[in-house]
């Protein structure tokens, strides 16, 4: 009876470790059925791998029918007909779905079935691939359909629908934008500042001032559609303070930058502002001289450029030319002003106070009357 009861008790210890055992494996086998793999999919994937015959620790697409450069460590592979992105370092960035891809600066151009969008170097969609064409205007992209042209931000959110045949940006804030019935200044969110009606494209001279040029002449028009200049200039090339360099023929020139004014014809190789206000050193047949604001010669071409600027510090009429025009001098840095105002911030409290002081005040300009309550009609600033 003992033997009996021995033997039944090994039986059921025997039995119970089988159970366990049995327990054990099944759930070890489930466990592993369900774990996540130990490393990144795109290490395992078999189109893809290490050169290691080389020892580089670069990434190759294994099946690449074609490999182009596109940026940097960034390169687009094609499998059959369709093209990926891969980093050398970082591996696939995206597999071969697209009909092609173009690199800029910051993202890729992707394309597929003839429409386009924007992908960024981590492999997002940044723009939707459903434009016609996108190309990037400053810090937004512009995107096309139907022939027409808009902009969107890098989110692909749509800023301003497609209207325009021409869009370019002057800055990061303002566009120049045509239509059929011409060209004019579009910021960035999409506000018209100059109607699309001038014969011309518009192109920035600096921050303020902006040249449309038509037929090989260009005129000047300020930041709010003011007309400075007729079109009679060949070229602008820049600008200081309230003057512009005109350009013909390879020659300089000066211009008022606030009035319709030529200060002297492109006739200098080289102009340059000289420290004393008004004034500047011009070069002409490899010798220096120095102008006026007002034209007039304070010193002919015939001086080194040390000397040049040893004679203009003895002379005596310095300066004269802000006092005695410091209407236009002060009409122009309120309108680099009034730049900041619609660019950046026109709704913060001191460009309210800006324009209020100039709108009560008794003693203000008419013209900067003017512009200041044009400013104030065009945007619906309140500045009570």
């Amino acid at each position: 009876m003992k033997v009996k009861v021995k033997h039944l008790f090994a039986t059921f210890v025997l039995t119970l470790a089988l159970i366990s055992t049995y327990s054990f494996c099944t759930n070890s086998a489930h466990a592993k059925s369900h774990s996540k793999p130990s490393r990144p999919e795109q290490h395992r994937d078999r189109d893809y791998h290490r050169d290691r015959d080389n020892h580089d620790h670069k990434f190759r697409p294994r099946n690449a029918h074609e490999i182009a450069p596109l940026s940097g460590l960034y390169y687009k592979y094609r499998v059959g007909e369709l093209w990926g992105i891969y980093d050398e370092t970082r591996g696939i960035l995206a597999y071969p779905q697209y009909d092609d891809i173009v690199s800029t600066t910051t993202d890729f151009y992707v394309s597929k079935n003839g429409y386009w969008g924007v992908l960024s170097q981590l492999g997002q969609i940044k723009v939707p691939i459903e434009w016609e064409s996108v190309k990037d205007i400053g810090i937004y992209y512009a995107v096309s359909r139907g022939g027409l042209i808009g902009w969107v931000n890098d989110s692909g959110q749509i800023i301003q629908q497609p209207a325009y045949t021409y869009v370019e940006d002057i800055n990061s804030f303002l566009f120049s934008v045509c239509t059929d019935s011409g060209c004019g200044l579009a910021k960035y969110n999409g506000d018209i500042i100059v109607q699309p009606t001038l014969n011309g494209i518009i192109d920035g001279i600096d921050e303020v001032k902006y040249s449309v040029c038509n037929d090989g002449l260009c005129g000047m028009i300020n930041i709010i559609g003011e007309k400075i200049t007729d079109f009679k200039y060949p070229e602008f090339t820049k600008a200081d303070h309230n003057v512009v360099y005109t350009k013909s023929y390879g020659n300089l020139g000066l211009a008022s930058a606030v009035e319709d004014r030529e200060i002297i014809k492109p006739q200098f190789e080289k102009i340059e502002p000289l420290s004393q206000k008004g004034y500047y050193k011009v070069k002409k047949n490899g010798k220096w001289g120095a102008v006026g604001y007002d034209g007039t010669i304070a010193y002919p071409c015939q001086y080194g450029p040390l000397e040049i600027n040893r004679l203009m510090n003895d002379y005596p009429q310095a300066n004269k030319f802000i006092s005695d025009d410091s209407y236009n001098y002060y009409y122009y840095k309120f309108m680099e002003g009034i730049y900041y105002i619609l660019v950046y911030d026109y709704k913060n409290a001191k460009a309210k106070k800006a324009l209020r002081e100039v709108l009560s005040s008794e003693n203000r300009h008419q013209k900067l009357k003017d512009a200041a309550q044009k400013i104030v009609e065009m945007y619906g600033i309140v500045i009570n």
